[in-house]
């Protein structure tokens, strides 16, 4: 843990990897054995600007790549990620909690350069974002996670959510992941059950707080 209680464990990869599955169903465990978790997710609000241009623009809130340029689009996200910091994060640290994260700063910017993002000031502003103490990276092929995309009724894909550029931040993410040394690369290829236990698995092993017995086989029995 750290001097002030909390531990952040964040999920990234591609759109379509599950992150947000994976996020939730650990934070479920982590409140069912009895921890103080916080789950959170940072929530849009300065690139809804890009939406709104985008469909006054496109007739489509989410046809904005390759029509405007990553470089404004990818600012405004860091200045969204920044402020959740500011106005979530910090204060849940200060109360040592357990906090898990649907997507993290590396998330952001491994697409801000995937997209060829100028990170010149866009890496300014995640340099003030504290990264999580733990990551897992769910890696799934490009082509795989475009297929779950497809069958998201609610949404359809965006401009960017095609099997090509996918894969290509899938590639960043594993490039980049060669750097960081508390990043733990889980196969999203198995079934969801498999992967919660696996995670929970890892945490047993790893983590500074202990992971109930009972929990953990339950999410091994599942999987």
């Amino acid at each position: 843990m750290n001097d002030d209680g909390c531990y952040m464990i964040g999920f990234s990869g591609i759109d379509g990897s599950g992150k947000s599955t994976q996020a939730q169903r650990l934070a479920d465990w982590l409140a069912q054995a009895g921890a103080d978790v916080f789950m959170t997710k940072s929530r849009p609000r300065a690139i809804t600007s890009i939406f709104r241009l985008s469909e006054q623009l496109c007739g489509d809130p989410y046809a904005y790549h390759p029509a405007f340029p990553a470089t404004l689009r990818e600012m405004l996200v860091a200045s969204d990620v920044e402020g959740h910091q500011h106005h979530v994060l910090e204060p849940n640290r200060r109360r040592g909690r357990i906090i898990v994260t649907d997507r993290c700063k590396y998330c952001f910017e491994t697409y801000a350069h995937a997209y060829g993002a100028d990170m010149t000031w866009i890496s300014k502003v995640y340099d003030i974002v504290r990264a999580p103490d733990l990551i897992f990276l769910l890696d799934v092929p490009g082509d795989v996670a475009f297929g779950r995309l497809l069958q998201r009724s609610e949404k359809p894909p965006k401009s960017d959510e095609n099997p090509e550029f996918l894969e290509t931040v899938r590639q960043h993410y594993l490039m980049r992941a060669t750097l960081l040394s508390n990043l733990v690369i889980v196969d999203g290829e198995d079934t969801a059950d498999q992967i919660a236990a696996s995670i929970l698995r890892y945490l047993a092993e790893h983590a500074p707080f202990p992971i109930d017995p009972a929990v953990l086989g339950q999410a091994e029995a599942l999987a």
